[in-house]
């Protein structure tokens, strides 16, 4: 049975996935979360971890924009405050407040040709998202 699972990882690749969550409590942490949100909707980056965005995902207003040439897309699904973002090297990202607690969530999604390339891929895109989300909030 591990074999054969093995035989899969080698013909589809090795997926990862992972969340982070942000803990900002109070008036000042629910203000903290709210701008987290809008930088990455003002300023989306452009790349991450060395990787181009291609596409992002904004849930709230139902678009997809594909990055190069500026086209949208509606997304048909429920309103929500969500971002995704889709990167070059199949990668994605995702963003948004938690709905129960003081807390921003944050999901990535990587696929490596290892088990060791995913886990690298998935800690890169990891620390690099976070590393935007302290400039903004300075923690």
């Amino acid at each position: 049975m591990y074999e054969g699972l093995l035989e899969i990882f080698e013909k589809y690749g090795y997926y990862r996935e992972s969340l982070r969550s942000l803990t900002l409590k109070g008036k000042d942490g629910a203000e903290q979360i709210a701008n987290i949100l809008a930088a990455f909707r003002k300023e989306p980056p452009k790349e991450i971890a060395g990787v181009e965005v291609v596409a992002i995902e904004d849930y709230l207003i139902s678009k997809r924009t594909i990055v190069a040439t500026g086209e949208e897309q509606t997304i048909d699904l429920p309103r929500s405050n969500v971002l995704k973002y889709h990167l070059a090297n199949g990668s994605w990202f995702c963003l948004r407040p938690s709905g129960t607690e003081p807390k921003a969530k944050f999901y990535f999604g990587v696929r490596g040709t290892s088990l060791q390339e995913s886990e690298e891929l998935v800690a890169a895109l990891e620390n690099a998202v976070m590393a935007i989300v302290h400039q903004i909030v300075n923690v």
